[in-house]
């Protein structure tokens, strides 16, 4: 690196001796074809005296240059030494600015990236170990009970057969668990990668409704959506209306309502239930990881509202929430078709 830097401030000084350099020649050559057809007239000694000062300002002009380039270089050497060290420590907030050294702009930028993406993946790292060690704790203690009940021998046949279904709801609890931290932690990180498209959305809710079909099973769904297109990632747009669905089947009673409408380059997507309902305090926590409004509704992980909060966040989008104690919610997501869409 540093015999790089030092070929590099060579080719410098020497570009600009030369450049000095032919001036100087073309100076000297019209000023020798002057006097030789008579256009100027001084003596030799005059002649060969400008031919000095001329070679000596280029040199002295050559050696300021090169001593403020290499100081410049040296300042950002200690200033890229220790945005290094910083980020070996786990610091990615040290940034280098790209306005202190333009010949150097490209590395700064960079490194910014850089640190930028190391610190997403610490970011990944750090929230999916926090979410899954918390999370993960009370359906693995299900497990292993349950199977250390299992060998008891003085167990019954309809014992042993609700032990088992108890293991295998929890199994399936805590792989759907998994999923959605790693959905989580990714959001922002991979999820920026994918493909921004226009979507129709309508025919994606009509795709969402029929997935759920079995959740949904008697309720009474009834929506009114309009065909709408927008620009956006579709894996965002579907889990964020997956996570509100199933929210809504969750704590409903009998009735779910859902709307889609474009007015004025808003898109608005409504969905309302007639279930509990919610406290102040509860839509305050509403976003939590692990949070649930009724904690008798144990079949689901609390990560649903977490997903789409962040989702939310970082598309730029907004969730309005309208809600009142065993009186229903409404969910209301806005989307902007006038703002750009965030890329990676």
């Amino acid at each position: 690196m540093n015999n790089k830097k030092e070929s590099f401030f060579s080719n410098f000084s020497t570009g600009v001796f030369i450049s000095f350099l032919v001036t100087s020649i073309f100076s000297i050559s019209v000023t020798y074809l002057g006097l030789a057809y008579g256009f100027l007239s001084f003596t030799v000694k005059d002649f060969v005296l400008r031919i000095l000062v001329a070679v000596l300002l280029c040199v002295f002009i050559t050696i300021i240059i090169s001593m403020i380039t290499s100081r410049s270089a040296k300042n950002y050497n200690e200033d890229l030494f220790k945005a290094i060290l910083e980020a070996s420590k786990g610091n990615f907030d040290y940034k280098l600015n790209p306005n202190d050294n333009t010949l150097f702009k490209d590395v700064s930028i960079a490194f910014n990236k850089m640190s930028d993406e190391l610190s997403q993946i610490e970011i990944l790292r750090s929230d999916f170990i926090s979410n899954f060690s918390h999370e993960c704790r009370t359906p693995i203690n299900s497990i292993c009970n349950y199977a250390e009940l299992l060998s008891e021998p003085s167990l019954t046949d309809e014992e042993r057969k609700e032990f088992v279904d108890i293991i295998i709801k929890e199994s399936r609890r805590l792989n759907t668990l998994s999923d959605s931290i790693l959905q989580l932690a990714n959001i922002g990180v991979k999820t920026a990668h994918f493909e921004i498209e226009e979507i129709d959305m309508d025919e994606l809710i009509k795709e969402i409704i029929v997935e759920n079909d079995q959740k949904i099973g008697n309720l009474n769904l009834s929506f009114a959506i309009d065909p709408v297109k927008i620009k956006a990632r579709e894996i965002h747009i579907y889990q964020i209306i997956n996570n509100l669905l199933n929210n809504a089947i969750k704590y409903t009673k009998s009735k779910i309502f859902m709307s889609l409408h474009e007015e004025n380059n808003i898109v608005k997507f409504i969905i309302s239930d007639d279930g509990i309902g919610m406290s102040e305090n509860t839509i305050a926590h509403i976003y939590d990881v692990s949070f649930q409004a009724d904690k008798s509704h144990n079949n689901g992980c609390g990560l649903g509202m977490s997903i789409v909060k962040k989702i939310i966040d970082f598309e730029g989008y907004e969730l309005e929430i309208i809600s009142e104690l065993d009186k229903g919610s409404t969910f209301i997501l806005k989307i902007d078709k006038t703002k750009e869409v965030k890329k990676a």
